[in-house]
């Protein structure tokens, strides 16, 4: 019987030293808030995400607001609508009153793992404080089914007089738009994150009637992920286990 030959099924042990490199470490997360009066600024600064509405990334969009709220529509469809709220545009953002219901909580399936690179959150109004926004970002990783806090972000940048009936600002709608990066933008703070999270609390607790935050635009990019080093190591050297049974057998 022809022995084998010894290079036939090892030369993908080329490949550990490239797999080792590409494992990634998850650096520290930050928070960049922008505040802005300009009507014009909802119409820009979100791009299409994993997250966006038709997007192949994107498995299912699940949410709860509190009964009087603007229910979970748009936060998701790749732009921000206009300044001025048409009726029409209802249903391109959720709106939950602080008082009545609690948080509002939206969690994003994804079709396989991916590793982000940045979060954004627009969140903003006419004429109230309802630009203001406090949320916590949750991530799913593996399919595991069990989401961790990946960290807790916002900002609130005006303090309304306390009570009001209505707490409106006149002439002082705003924006605030948070995008979470790694400390080095571009890089991957989360890796195979199969499902994401966020969790809207109120940002006045106590603070009139109306208070809360209105939702307007959700972003989150990343890439697809690798297998991680360990794991594409073990199918590695499974296979090559399986050459070598092959060998024995002929």
């Amino acid at each position: 019987m022809k022995a084998p030959s010894p290079t036939r099924c090892h030369p993908a042990l080329k490949w550990i030293p490239l797999l080792v490199a590409v494992a990634q470490g998850n650096a520290a997360v930050v928070s960049s808030n922008l505040v802005n009066d300009d009507p014009l600024f909802f119409d820009g600064g979100i791009a299409p995400s994993l997250v966006t509405t038709g997007q192949s990334s994107l498995v299912s969009v699940t949410g709860t607001t509190p009964s009087n709220g603007f229910p979970l529509g748009g936060v998701n469809d790749g732009t921000a609508v206009g300044f001025s709220l048409p009726t029409t545009d209802i249903n391109s953002l959720t709106f939950f009153d602080g008082l009545n219901g609690g948080p509002a909580t939206i969690t994003f399936q994804f079709d396989q793992g991916y590793d982000l690179t940045s979060i954004s959150s627009l969140c903003g109004w006419g004429d109230t404080y309802f630009g203001s926004q406090l949320f916590s970002v949750l991530i799913e990783t593996g399919s595991s089914g069990v989401f961790n806090l990946l960290g807790n972000y916002g900002e609130t940048p005006y303090t309304p007089p306390a009570p009001l009936g209505f707490p409106e600002v006149v002439d002082h709608g705003f924006a605030v738009l948070t995008t979470v990066t790694d400390s080095s933008p571009g890089a991957v703070f989360a890796s195979n994150v199969t499902g994401i999270r966020f969790v809207y609390s109120d940002p006045y607790p106590g603070i009139g009637s109306l208070n809360g935050t209105v939702i307007r635009e959700i972003s989150v990019n990343g890439i697809a992920s690798v297998p991680e080093p360990a794991s594409a190591v073990l199918l590695l050297f499974g296979g090559m286990a399986a050459c070598s049974r092959r060998r024995r057998r002929s």
